[in-house]
């Protein structure tokens, strides 16, 4: 149960540091055209 929760909050704290590192790239291609 317990690996159950640990892996589903490491997925979720990858997907947050993703998505904090990919969205202000994002901005900034989109700012360049």
């Amino acid at each position: 149960m317990w690996l159950i929760l640990g892996w589903a909050f490491a997925w979720i704290l990858i997907a947050v540091v993703a998505a904090s590192l990919v969205l202000p790239v994002l901005e900034m291609i989109h700012s360049l055209r």
